[in-house]
């Protein structure tokens, strides 16, 4: 399993379009609508000129397979995909306590290998957490995917430890949008 962009189709769908659509538009050449029909990785500036065109984010045109089990590395068959020039699908390595991730689930409806992949997101944010732990240094983060995600990890070593996760609140995602006070909050690739 890799990358799918079946919510760039989606998005198409509704409004009103097909994927030829965009060549005769000049958004994308006819290639490149193949390598999105097939799944294959195409460059980030692709994606970012699609998204500027339909007037969407650009974690709403692609997604990672959901995957089960304690670790889960969104990488795949990613290595060349590229976004903005820089290479943002490095391999991160995730875990989480598997009771947890199904509490998490009852409470906030957000699996953690969803959460995972809020840190693939190019604008994605994150501050500090001083106030949930003693014992550890835990961080928060927000990232687009289908939705602004606010997630709290701690590092251990190579490992991101996903400690909770849930939709953003309305306050949170103005300030993942820009439209409110920072309070501590800096993108990740400014």
């Amino acid at each position: 399993m890799g990358l799918t962009y079946k919510p760039l189709f989606h998005l198409l769908v509704d409004k009103g379009m097909k994927g030829t659509d965009l060549t005769k538009e000049g958004i994308i050449s006819a290639p490149t609508l193949t390598k999105l029909n097939k799944g294959e990785p195409v460059d980030g500036k692709v994606i970012l000129r699609l998204c500027e065109y339909l007037k969407c984010q650009p974690g709403a045109s692609w997604s990672m397979p959901r995957t089960l089990g304690r670790k889960y590395n969104p990488r795949h068959k990613l290595e060349d995909f590229t976004f903005r020039g820089f290479c943002v699908m490095f391999e991160l390595i995730f875990e989480w306590d598997s009771e947890k991730e199904q509490n998490n689930f009852r409470d906030h409806g957000v699996h953690f290998d969803t959460a995972a992949l809020a840190f693939y997101d190019y604008f994605r944010m994150e501050r500090r957490d001083d106030d949930s732990s003693d014992k550890e240094a835990r961080w928060q983060t927000m990232g687009f995917v289908d939705d602004v995600l606010f997630v709290v990890y701690a590092e251990r070593g190579e490992v991101i430890r996903i400690i909770s996760a849930r939709v953003a609140g309305s306050f949170e995602k103005r300030i993942y949008h820009g439209s409110s006070e920072i309070q501590g909050w800096q993108r990740v690739n400014p």
